[in-house]
């Protein structure tokens, strides 16, 4: 099967994301249904799944802002590599009541460099036998016990469910590709000046989705960015 790599319209976008929204629910639903059967390596499997496919929203809604070809080769690539998707699980800043199971997934992670590299290695050790370096057979049941999948169905539960960002509807990228695509040699005051203008004009036609406002906008870039 050929696949399409070029630039999409609005529309399209919007159609790619409700669907990657029910797939992503469905391996969820599947990983909880696998977890609640003691099937504890495959459930660690599908959520890690949930969370790459989930984060594929974020690469269209790039491929949206996009139109050089080398560009949007770089985001098809994206769009396919494991390793560029599933880092909201190593990475997602959780509200208070679940930082104990983010912990713990952290913990199981960080014994390589990269956590995204090392849960993409996870995995693949959910999966499939191998021969690690002293010559000992690892087998998915000796790398993921109960624990390691609970936690990464909490943590996936909550990637999937909270979906606070919005941006995600037609309504709402067309005033994404309006603010943002005119953005040349962008640097971060125009970048926040655009995303906080594209959040408020949601907002004043009432078709923002979402918890997060331009409030919250303005609050993230204050803190984290521009100190």
């Amino acid at each position: 099967m050929k696949f399409y790599r070029g630039k999409l319209t609005i529309e399209k976008a919007a159609e790619g994301i409700g669907k990657l929204k029910e797939n992503s629910n469905n391996l969820l639903k599947e990983a909880e249904l696998l977890f609640n059967n003691n099937m504890n390596q495959r459930a660690f499997t599908l959520a890690v799944l949930a969370v790459e496919e989930n984060s594929k929203i974020h690469i269209i809604k790039a491929i949206l802002l996009n139109d050089k070809p080398e560009q949007l080769r770089k985001l098809w690539k994206d769009f396919i590599s494991h390793k560029e998707k599933n880092w909201p699980l190593t990475f997602l800043n959780l509200p208070e009541n679940l930082v104990s199971s983010f912990k713990k997934l952290y913990e199981f992670l960080e014994d390589q460099e990269s956590t995204s590299n090392n849960l993409e290695s996870k995995k693949q050790l959910s999966i499939y036998v191998d021969l690690d370096k002293n010559m000992n057979w690892v087998t998915p049941h000796s790398i993921i016990n109960k624990e390691i999948a609970e936690v990464a169905i909490i943590n996936t539960r909550y990637i999937l469910s909270d979906d606070n960002s919005g941006m995600t509807t037609l309504p709402e990228l067309y005033l994404w590709v309006k603010h943002l695509k005119p953005l040349k040699n962008v640097n971060d005051n125009d970048f926040k000046t655009a995303l906080i203008k594209c959040y408020q004009e949601a907002e004043s036609l009432n078709v923002l989705t979402g918890s997060q406002t331009s409030n919250d906008i303005i609050h993230f870039f204050d803190k984290n960015i521009l100190q």
